[in-house]
């Protein structure tokens, strides 16, 4: 894998995201007026301490060659920030229609004590961005993809001055449906062990879970948009209006909603290469049959992987989500078997963006957990002359056992103070529909 290096500093109608871009745009091509632009504030005024130290920091951009299967060799951009040289790193995988700097403003938090690797997704950001139809049908398919970010990340290692003591694989997603393929496909775990035998947690915000009866809403009408809609209604300057206020509506609060993001979306689907690349993203997700309906079978493989991840999973979801719903939370906090569930209200997809200081509190508190092993759950409700370990593993009662924060406040904070649940009886019947269930005290 080659390197070149340059150095810079650096609850409304969500649920039809991508639908919403087709008919917005469809209605504003050809409605008889233009409806005004959203005024959204800026980073500066949102949170502006928080930018302004991001800005005082130091990005250095490496891309990275990779490959694929065939060997087809494009080129990902890694952005680290940091010394290089600190005991923890964290590697930061954004989501779909999104690039490195959706994690500015927790960056700029979890950058003061931690090196920064984030990397930006083949077809956005300052990665390469090929057509679908040159990579072939699953070019930008998910195990492709993982694979070329393990190569991305392991490049950038061995450039390291020292290896990090810990990596924390920080995802949001699609970004996180990657992390959890890194870590649940044996084959990928396999090839990439030097890599991935690295990491010692993950840390999820929204991951897409692959296990879906029909493509998302919120992204369904945006795959089937024709460009040519796209590029007359930016000839006649009507693309800002409705782009704006879809972003707007991924926001609880409209005053959260950054006018950048709302340029980087324009901007994203105003560049064929960039939106062709999001869309090819999009489809190959999820395996489908040729009458577009879940190959579950393929879909079934893929979730018996989820049991294989073995470091600690910290989820976090935002309780008003309409782009990908909390029930997908539960789901996937119940099949990965290390997994917690941190559930954010008057949130909606990206806590990162609405939240940050809270976000970012709630990861540092992830970080100094020390995970809950089951064996000690099981002997927490075990009784004495009870049934054996073996016994209580196999019990159905116990797969049901997750752990779940929810937070009660949803005001940016620094310290947060987990209280736990009590553990009912063994013998109690409502072990069947146990959960366990920590408040965050804020």
């Amino acid at each position: 894998m080659n390197a070149r290096n340059t150095q810079h500093t650096s609850s409304r109608k969500t649920a039809s995201y991508g639908r919403g871009v087709a008919a917005l745009l469809t209605l504003a091509l050809f409605a008889a007026g233009c409806a005004p632009v959203l005024e959204l504030r800026t980073d500066d005024q949102i949170h502006g301490d928080l930018v302004n130290e991001a800005r005082d920091r130091v990005s250095v951009t490496t891309r990275v060659t990779t490959f694929d299967a065939n060997g087809v060799a494009l080129d990902l951009a890694v952005h680290e920030i940091g010394p290089g040289d600190r005991d923890h790193l964290f590697v930061m995988i954004h989501g779909v229609l999104s690039d490195h700097q959706g994690w500015r403003y927790i960056a700029a938090d979890l950058g003061r004590d931690h090196d920064l690797m984030q990397i930006d997704l083949l077809g956005c950001g300052e990665s390469d961005k090929p057509s679908p139809e040159s990579l072939g049908p699953m070019g930008y398919g998910p195990t492709t993809m993982a694979r070329r970010v393990l190569q991305a990340i392991q490049s950038r290692l061995n450039d390291r001055t020292a290896p990090p003591r810990k990596i924390t694989m920080l995802a949001h997603s699609y970004g996180g449906m990657l992390a959890i393929r890194m870590m649940g496909n044996r084959a990928l775990r396999q090839e990439f062990a030097a890599t991935l035998d690295q990491v010692e947690r993950l840390i999820l915000i929204a991951p897409f879970d692959v296990a879906i009866q029909s493509p998302p809403a919120a992204f369904q009408g945006l795959v089937e948009v024709g460009y040519w809609k796209i590029e007359l209604g930016n000839l006649l300057g009507l693309i800002e209006a409705p782009l704006t206020e879809i972003v707007a509506s991924g926001f609880d609060r409209v005053e959260d909603a950054p006018r950048e993001e709302a340029t980087r979306l324009i901007n994203l689907v105003c560049d064929r290469d960039r939106f062709e690349s999001n869309c090819a993203i999009l489809r190959q997700a999820v395996p489908w049959t040729e009458k577009e309906r879940p190959d579950w079978p393929q879909v079934a493989e893929l979730v018996e992987d989820y049991a294989s991840i073995d470091v600690p999973c910290s989820i976090l979801w935002g309780a008003r989500d309409e782009t990908l719903p909390l029930s997908m939370g539960y789901k996937l906090a119940s099949e990965i078997p290390t997994a917690d569930l941190w559930i954010f209200p008057h949130c909606k997809h990206s806590v990162q963006l609405e939240r940050p200081g809270l976000c970012a509190a709630v990861i540092r508190e992830c970080l100094n957990r020390v995970p809950v092993q089951v064996d000690q759950v099981i002997e927490s409700l075990m009784p004495n002359g009870g049934r054996s370990m073996d016994e209580i593993r196999q019990s159905p009662a116990l797969s049901r056992c997750l752990r779940i924060e929810i937070l009660n406040d949803f005001e940016d904070v620094r310290d947060v103070e987990v209280v736990p649940a009590e553990l009912p009886d063994l013998e109690s019947p409502a072990l069947e529909d146990f959960t366990s269930i920590a408040t965050i005290q804020i």
